[in-house]
């Protein structure tokens, strides 16, 4: 898996190979020695920009899902919002709200008919994970948000402490208001 890539592209669950692509090979199958097609050649990494390197291909199922929104969609939506704002806990705010640590974030602003209002947020609720995932700050919080191939549609679960209550929250991701 590859994180966010300065194109803002994702590369996750890919197939390594050692067979030689070449600029303009992207896109290309990629068979195995059955013959049978298990990918599609996507991208190479190289020190001298050539074919030697190591390639990784996009597994099958992974194309049937980008030509499946390329059709009903016209392609694949990361342009998604929340609505948070979010700030890291420190020992000062987790006191006063009578937390057992600082860790998760705190929620600071809910934006009226986002998602995250939809959601149900309010203003004071901690989030504690994202997706069964613990989060211990606002870096955690980022990095999920950017190294997980979401898309607008995509629903995540917040888990969350309101008022000494540990609750989940669904938030559907929308695309963002321009």
């Amino acid at each position: 898996d590859f994180s966010r890539t300065s194109e803002g592209r994702i590369y996750k669950d890919m197939i390594q190979t050692d067979a030689s692509i070449n600029r303009g090979n992207s896109g290309g199958p990629l068979v195995n020695s059955l013959g049978e097609v298990i990918g599609m050649a996507t991208i190479i990494f190289t020190e001298g920009g050539g074919s030697l390197g190591i390639g990784f291909a996009l597994q099958n199922h992974g194309i049937k899902e980008i030509v499946a929104a390329l059709q009903t969609c016209g392609g694949v939506n990361r342009n998604y919002w929340t609505g948070l704002s979010i700030q890291n806990l420190d020992q000062l705010i987790a006191l006063s709200m009578k937390l057992p640590s600082t860790d998760g974030v705190i929620v600071t602003d809910v934006e009226p008919d986002s998602p995250g209002e939809k959601a149900g947020f309010q203003v004071a609720d901690v989030i504690l994970a994202i997706d069964g995932k613990k989060v211990q700050n606002y870096n955690a919080v980022r990095s999920y948000l950017e190294n997980e191939d979401l898309k607008v549609g995509d629903q995540l679960t917040f888990t969350v402490n309101r008022e000494g209550k540990v609750q989940d929250l669904k938030l559907r991701l929308e695309e963002m208001p321009r």
